[in-house]
């Protein structure tokens, strides 16, 4: 991920257009598709985290902040894979950012979704050729069945040739550029050059096992991403993990996050998830007192 901290809105969209730059010679001076398929793919890759990284500095543009909360992150900075990346860019961000292209080509978006192949009454075929089926899905540790999923489809794609599939590509990557330069241009255009919210400092508690970042994002609770604190709730955590002192009485607690409903506070985070229920710990039979692990 990007090295994040305050950035301008100019220096997103110059990097927006060096991707589409990057993608245009791709498309250009690649004969083979799998040159070009490895070039377009880094690409694009860096075009997701550069849109997070402008979120995480307060630039949302027409993302709205549950958008980047719909992926899983890889670690507690809030990094993506590059798998997560790409389905990202390919299912979610090229769709949003088609609505804001003001002329657009014929068949743009077309090369994202190829047509999948049915028999004659209608039904989806799996790679095989054949009808396709719900099949289980088996944990490789475990050998257990853990869910179900649909045979993986077969598409117009299958049946091209060399030729075919490298001008499929060339055309998907154009759209690709466009789309680059589209993000590029709202970033431009915004009237504001300065986040769209207030930035924070990440904030760990004394045994990492609570991290907090702005209150837009997921915090992250035992190395498990978590719902979006509200306003309140971020507040009383973060003071609380802020704070010099290891454990709290009840009045401390009103003390330090200036709440003086703070332990009702907690006391419905732990109720949330296991993970909360696990780094919230409350005074026991024995003693002590309200502490964030």
């Amino acid at each position: 991920m990007l090295e994040s901290s305050k950035k301008s809105r100019k220096y997103y969209a110059k990097q927006m257009t060096m991707c589409a730059e990057q993608l245009h010679a791709a498309r250009i001076q690649s004969v083979k598709l799998e040159h070009l398929v490895e070039q377009s793919t880094r690409t694009v890759v860096q075009c997701t985290r550069i849109l997070h990284d402008a979120y995480l500095n307060g630039f949302a543009l027409i993302f709205p902040p549950e958008f980047w909360h719909t992926f899983k992150p890889t670690d507690s900075r809030s990094a993506y894979s590059d798998k997560t990346c790409y389905t990202a860019w390919t299912i979610f961000i090229c769709p949003i950012l088609k609505t804001q292209h003001n002329v657009q080509k014929a068949n743009t978006g077309k090369y994202e979704f190829p047509k999948v192949l049915t028999n004659k009454l209608g039904k989806a075929l799996g790679k095989d050729g054949k009808v396709a089926k719900v099949v289980d899905i088996i944990s490789p540790d475990s050998g257990v069945v853990i869910g179900k999923k649909l045979q993986p489809l077969k598409t117009e794609l299958d049946e091209y040739d060399g030729e075919d599939l490298l001008n499929h590509w060339r055309n998907k990557v154009s759209d690709w550029a466009d789309y680059c330069f589209v993000a590029s241009g709202l970033f431009e255009s915004t009237d504001i050059n300065t986040p769209t919210f207030e930035l924070q400092p990440i904030a760990t508690s004394k045994s990492g096992k609570v991290i907090l970042f702005n209150q837009q994002e997921a915090p992250i609770v035992c190395d498990q991403p978590q719902k979006i604190l509200n306003k309140n709730q971020h507040h009383v955590i973060r003071r609380l993990i802020q704070s010099e002192k290891n454990s709290f009485t009840k009045d401390d607690l009103i003390f330090v996050t200036e709440r003086g409903g703070a332990r009702g506070t907690l006391e419905r985070l732990k109720k949330r998830s296991a993970e909360w229920d696990k780094a919230i710990v409350f005074p026991g039979i024995s003693g002590g007192g309200y502490s964030i692990l």
